[in-house]
């Protein structure tokens, strides 16, 4: 297992980010072992890749994590968020290409990211307060 410290303490490890027992050899060969490597060495970013991803995750922690979420529980969510925003842009930017198609276009994937942020909504939400306090906390009184 690779673990990597890509935001101030934030530990994300590779079967956090694909889940238990998946086949992800190919995305680890060609994403998070490099990444891992670069960030395990604590030394600067450079280059422009590295640069250009870093902002990337910077951003979606800073401006669209943490005041959505707060910053406490915001920090257990990154590898989810991160996930679930590059997992969309590149199957958006797969769609530029003529022969290729966007994945996203189809309903069904539509409808299991959906189903996925769904889940991990509620289930947060009934882990943290309860089923009951979950539902009460839905009603306004």
């Amino acid at each position: 297992m690779v673990d990597a410290a890509p935001a101030e303490g934030v530990r994300v490890s590779v079967d956090q980010v694909h889940g238990p027992g998946t086949d992800r050899r190919a995305s680890d060969a060609l994403v998070f072992l490099p990444l891992a490597r670069r960030i395990r060495t604590g030394a600067a970013p450079r280059g422009f890749f590295w640069n250009l991803f870093e902002t990337v995750l910077v951003f979606v922690r800073d401006e669209v994590a943490r005041p959505s979420i707060g910053k406490h529980d915001a920090d257990r969510f990154l590898p989810f968020l991160w996930n679930l925003f590059f997992f969309i842009l590149f199957c958006n930017l797969l769609g530029i290409l003529p022969w290729a198609g966007s994945p996203t276009g189809a309903l069904t994937v539509t409808v299991a990211l959906a189903l996925i942020a769904f889940a991990a909504v509620v289930g947060t939400g009934v882990v943290k307060f309860g089923p009951f306090g979950y539902l009460k906390s839905l009603v306004r009184t």
